[in-house]
């Protein structure tokens, strides 16, 4: 037998790389239904569901990068040498995706980012960054200090509750 000679693969190797793929895969879909049917259970599940989404986008776009590198990988690293430069490419990426994150999840930029470069109502801002706010025990800014203040310092859903079932 020659090294060229392929061996052959049994259904039951196949399986056992596939299932496991296929599974992952549909975790993430049950986890997306997940989110959505407990998003849409809120006292106003429109500002909720928007309110989730908005940040779900920036998160998509700054995503895309990461997610390019895989294939970046297949397609250049060849030796070790190669592999150190992708590395090094890739803790660059990461580092600017991971910075951006953080510039726009705590510090006044956020709500900024949202009010004028999506063009959002003030509204639907103020429960995304009380949220915010109470996770980190600060006050989330001025929007934040309002919004804390319209439900008496507790969240959204807990005022929500308070006032009783929607007729």
């Amino acid at each position: 037998m020659n090294d060229l000679q392929q061996t052959r693969i049994s259904f039951r190797q196949l399986l056992a790389f596939f299932v496991p793929l296929g599974m992952s895969a549909s975790l993430v879909t049950i986890s997306h239904v997940i989110i959505n049917s407990t998003l849409a259970r809120a006292a106003s599940p429109e500002i909720v569901i928007a309110s989730y989404a908005l940040p779900m986008s920036i998160l998509g776009i700054t995503e895309k990068p990461a997610v390019l590198l895989r294939q970046t990988c297949s397609a250049l690293v060849r030796d070790r040498l190669s592999f150190r430069a992708l590395t090094a490419v890739s803790l660059y990426v990461l580092g600017a995706i991971f910075l951006i994150g953080a510039f726009i999840s705590y510090t006044p930029a956020g709500p900024w980012v949202f009010l004028r470069l999506f063009g959002v109502d003030a509204a639907m801002v103020k429960p995304m960054t009380g949220s915010i706010a109470r996770r980190r025990g600060g006050s989330g800014g001025r929007l934040g200090r309002a919004a804390l203040r319209s439900t008496g310092g507790r969240s959204h859903s807990e005022a929500a509750a308070s006032r009783g079932p929607k007729t």
